[in-house]
């Protein structure tokens, strides 16, 4: 597997295909029965939906390149939030 580490510039959905426009390079990843086919992680490990991505984060990719077509299996994306265990709001009544 090839690794890249590149920015989203924009991110366009359609029936066929989510694709990630980026600085060096455009990720076309297929979508199936309304499902999209690839793996997409924080830095931490969680696993994570499309929707986490958002223009200009920096993600690194995985993938493979078959007959001079790259098809991304993984992407990983740095951690926007952290969340605390203990909330600040919480108060016994």
């Amino acid at each position: 597997m090839n690794i890249i580490t590149t920015k989203i510039k924009e991110i366009k959905i359609n029936d066929k295909y989510l694709s990630l426009e980026c600085k060096d390079i455009t990720f076309n990843i297929k979508i199936i029965n309304g499902t999209i086919d690839i793996i997409i992680k924080t830095t931490t490990k969680d696993l994570v939906g499309y929707t986490y991505l958002e223009e200009n984060d920096i993600i690194k990719v995985l993938y493979k390149k078959e007959n001079n077509t790259i098809l991304p299996k993984k992407i990983y994306v740095n951690t926007k939030y952290t969340f605390n265990s203990e909330s600040s709001d919480s108060e016994t009544i």
